[in-house]
């Protein structure tokens, strides 16, 4: 099996690294071999491998950054409507929970995006790596709210006549 991820953590003694594949949004344990905090990876069966973070992240998460020894991405999540999911278990799963289709689910520690659960909302973000039961990352900064709608406005063409066509206007 092989996807991509992130290197969120080293053990103390640095012989082990935790890597957050973005494929099974799962932690997995590697040895360390000069790897380093943040680094992107290509993940093999029971080895990583360099990769380019463009490739990885291409569209989906803007930046990855080390700060205080924790790994932050810019990414977004999605707020889905608690009154437009039905009831049973995908309003138990979903409902008042941020939502990022590559992180899987982040906590808000702060409440930020509390008031988004009502409207239905797409959030641009930044989380950083915190691993606690459920959940490894905590939303730390909002940055753009967004709707789900999004109206495109189209300009009015300019179009292009004949002198016939005009001459017929001018008749009428």
């Amino acid at each position: 099996m092989s996807g991509h991820g992130v290197i969120v953590e080293l053990n103390k003694d640095q012989s082990q690294v935790k890597v957050f594949d973005f494929t099974q949004q799962s932690l997995r344990v590697f040895p360390n071999c000069n790897n380093y905090l943040g680094q992107f990876c290509k993940i093999g069966r029971n080895k990583l491998y360099s990769a380019d973070a463009g490739v990885i992240v291409k569209g989906v998460m803007e930046k990855f950054t080390v700060k205080k020894e924790a790994v932050q991405i810019d990414t977004y999540v999605i707020c889905a409507k608690s009154d437009t999911l039905s009831d049973g278990p995908l309003k138990e799963k979903y409902a008042d929970k941020a939502w990022s289709p590559y992180l899987g689910f982040v906590r808000d520690p702060k409440g930020m995006l509390a008031d988004s659960f009502q409207k239905g909302r797409r959030h641009e973000v930044t989380v950083v790596y915190s691993p606690t039961e459920g959940t490894l990352f905590d939303v730390v900064d909002v940055k753009n709210f967004k709707t789900k709608s999004k109206k495109v406005v189209q300009l009015a063409q300019p179009r292009m006549t004949t002198r016939s066509q005009t001459k017929a206007k001018r008749a009428e």
